[in-house]
């Protein structure tokens, strides 16, 4: 209670200094402000004021406290958000954070500004678009098609930033699906790399579309093959179905001798592809024990060949829904594999 009373007290204090000539006492009593909460909801205008102040400590100041004051601090969200492109990186950032902790109306203004004729504006209103419909799937749902229309600004670094927040959004976003993939053939590696996370977030619509990210496996930039090759890895039975590019990947990767980083990634993938569906693999055993980095992929499917074999055994049958691969006959017949 003595504390309550002491900061009601302080108040009057906190509005005078506002104005104080000196930047850190206006950003003492603006953080000061903050900190009360809705109690200090009245003097939002005052506050909201200072976003414009020289000192961008004071300027990031406000832009928290506005946070604070819910409602009251919400009406100024389009003012937060000119802050975005502020000259301060720190600026930028607080008025980011207000804006995502402002629900509907930072979304709102968010929108507002995806359009704007400035390229870092246009950026940072993707981001904090991407930002809050991960926090609220009623927001995704509402916003996502804003996201979507930034795939098509001439700019690339706009374009990336739709393409991270659709990915972020996740299923939300999956109506986007088709057009997104269109981003995959883009010029610039980054939003190739972009598209293909995002696809991969959208489960399961964005499987639909993991034929176009296998032939990103050939792609001459290393990186993108890595993109392409996690986001596969994502993919359910989608992903599995195109192993043999993977392996194909990885072959060539051994052939010029890669990088060992480089290597060991297609090989991963690989692998979680054969414990995920042993099968898909079985046609192409021979070519997987010409690489030696592949030694437990290879015990995988031969653990899984056996199991099949002894079914075949038990239910007196060589026809199987699935192929067993070219050693299944031997398998059959009993014939112990080292």
């Amino acid at each position: 209670m003595r504390v309550r009373k002491a900061r009601r007290a302080a108040q009057p204090d906190h509005l005078a200094s506002l104005s104080h000539c000196n930047p850190r006492n206006r950003w003492a009593a603006v953080g000061a402000l903050g900190e009360m909460g809705l109690r200090a909801a009245p003097h939002a205008s005052k506050i909201a004021f200072l976003l414009n102040d020289d000192g961008p400590g004071v300027r990031r100041a406000a832009a928290w406290a506005l946070s604070q004051l819910r409602e009251a601090g919400r009406a100024y969200a389009g003012a937060v958000a000119d802050r975005l492109t502020d000259e301060s990186a720190e600026t930028r950032k607080a008025a980011s954070c207000s804006l995502c902790q402002m629900g509907e109306e930072g979304a709102a203004a968010a929108v507002a500004r995806i359009e704007d004729n400035d390229v870092q504006m246009r950026c940072a209103a993707l981001q904090v678009l991407g930002q809050l419909g991960l926090q609220s799937s009623h927001i995704a749902a509402n916003y996502a098609g804003f996201l979507a229309a930034g795939l098509r600004d001439k700019a690339p670094a706009p374009r990336h930033a739709a393409l991270v927040a659709l990915g972020q959004m996740g299923e939300a976003a999956a109506a986007y699906a088709e057009l997104v993939t269109q981003s995959i053939q883009d010029a610039d590696s980054a939003i190739r790399i972009a598209a293909m996370v995002a696809l991969s977030q959208m489960s399961p619509e964005g499987e639909d579309y993991a034929a176009a990210i296998s032939q990103q496996l050939q792609d001459p930039i290393v990186e993108v093959q890595d993109a392409a090759l996690e986001a596969l890895q994502k993919m359910s039975q989608a992903g599995v179905s195109h192993a043999a590019s993977v392996l194909a990947l990885l072959e060539s990767r051994e052939a010029i001798g890669a990088d060992r980083e480089s290597v060991e990634l297609a090989a991963a993938v690989l692998h979680s592809m054969a414990l995920r569906c042993p099968f898909s693999l079985c046609s192409h055993l021979s070519r997987l024990q010409r690489i030696a980095i592949c030694e437990q992929t290879v015990k995988v499917i031969r653990r899984w060949q056996l199991k099949a074999a002894a079914f075949m055994i038990a239910h007196s049958t060589l026809a199987l829904p699935f192929d067993l691969g070219p050693i299944a006959f031997d398998i059959a017949c009993g014939i112990k594999l080292t």
